[in-house]
């Protein structure tokens, strides 16, 4: 049984990463179209490394969320 939920929570885990990856790229893209930037003048690493920002920007955010909405959990619980 442990087994099983250990492999679901790596699958949700993988599935919530390839998430966070795509979004990346979408906005990576949309930054690179804002500046009037060809995405196809970029090479490969300089494009993995604008998604890899993205990626990065993302978690950071998604973090800060996470103890945001703890600390209101936190206050709400104090009443």
């Amino acid at each position: 049984m442990y087994e099983k939920i250990k492999q679901a929570t790596q699958d949700g885990l993988k599935e919530v990463d390839e998430a966070v990856k795509k979004q990346a790229y979408k906005k990576a893209l949309a930054k690179l179209n804002e500046a009037g930037i060809d995405p196809e003048e970029l090479s490969d690493e300089e494009m993995a490394q604008l998604v890899a920002e993205e990626v990065k920007e993302i978690r950071t955010f998604g973090k800060g969320a996470a103890v945001g909405a703890g600390a209101l959990m936190v206050l709400n619980l104090l009443g």
